[in-house]
């Protein structure tokens, strides 16, 4: 659990080193209530007053909240061919396969970036670009209160919100942060090996 704002400082610090040595870095994270508005928030998607942190990663307006996973990646631009689409869709597909390892059933939509169930959307996607790396990254729903989404249009989307405690395919009834960040870390790595 770190502040927001201690995060992006902790990528920006990494994007020379990883551009440099040609590596990446992988952060599982947690934080406390803070609204983001990447680059494509447009002021129909706030729709109550509330204070939010402007940020240069893509996508639109989206909390974060206890509960709720934050997956950050700092990698050199080369690593991914300068592909950031199919870079986002392996994160997704990532995502994809921690939820199935949990008996949940989950997709992509062709249309927006994420990850979705049939209850709505669970994983959210903002990625940025500076200095010859990508980073920002991903946001899984575990166990986090969906009420902080009421005052936005998250992703500048009007579509049900969902998380992993409350899909009924749950294979169990405990669910661990680190335990979740830590199966998508390897997954990472072996689809990250097999793609690019």
């Amino acid at each position: 659990m770190i502040p927001y704002s201690e995060s992006l400082n902790l990528m920006e610090q990494k994007i020379t080193e990883a551009v440099q040595q040609k590596k990446g870095f992988v952060y599982g994270l947690e934080h406390e209530l803070v609204y983001t508005a990447g680059l494509k928030t447009a002021p129909e998607h706030i729709l109550q007053t509330i204070n939010f942190v402007k940020t240069r990663r893509g996508g639109s307006i989206t909390v974060h909240n206890p509960g709720q996973l934050i997956l950050y990646t700092v990698l050199p631009l080369g690593e991914i061919n300068n592909n950031l689409e199919r870079y986002i869709r392996v994160l997704e597909v990532c995502i994809m396969n921690v939820l199935s390892s949990y008996g949940i059933t989950s997709f992509q939509h062709d249309e927006h970036t994420g990850v979705w169930t049939k209850r709505g959307k669970i994983a959210f996607i903002g990625i940025s670009a500076k200095k010859g790396a990508i980073y920002h990254g991903a946001a899984l729903n575990v166990n986090n209160d969906l009420n902080d989404y009421k005052p936005i249009l998250s992703c500048g989307l009007d579509l049900p919100i969902t998380r992993m405690i409350d899909e009924p395919e749950l294979n169990t009834t405990y669910l661990s942060l680190s335990e979740i960040s830590k199966m998508w870390f390897d997954t990472y790595e072996k689809i990250m090996q097999q793609e690019f």
